[in-house]
């Protein structure tokens, strides 16, 4: 292809098979990428589609991965309210936690669970 610009180069019967969506994501990249071309239209919408779907493929994903995470959660938080409630201990409470050379200060409430630790 020496001597010709990417224009010349592109035969506009030619199937195109990849874009850059950042080109696409506004009126003139689309303009710019089709011209009038209906095949390349096709290949975009295309293209989009395949996109589309694997976009909502990933947000499922993701939403399932943060529903077992949200429940694990749950579970995990749930050991706090078992121990207070074997132990008969009352909220809040603060537990000192002793780190060798510094101290922690677990606090323990019914809306949060914190580390304090800027303990003198």
């Amino acid at each position: 292809m020496e001597g010709k610009d990417q224009s010349e180069a592109f035969n506009k019967t030619d199937v195109i098979t990849c874009f850059n969506l950042d080109d696409l994501t506004s009126f003139s990249g689309v303009v710019n990428e089709i011209q009038v071309d209906e095949n390349v239209a096709k290949e975009v919408l295309l293209f989009a589609f395949e996109k589309v779907q694997k976009q909502k493929k990933l947000i499922a994903e993701w939403e399932n991965d943060l529903e077992i995470a949200k429940s694990n959660l749950s579970r995990i938080e749930g050991i706090t309210d078992l121990v207070f409630q074997h132990m008969n201990f009352t909220k809040p409470m603060a537990l000192i936690v002793d780190k060798e050379t510094y101290k922690e200060i677990l606090v323990i409430s019914d809306s949060a669970v914190t580390l304090e630790k800027n303990v003198l």
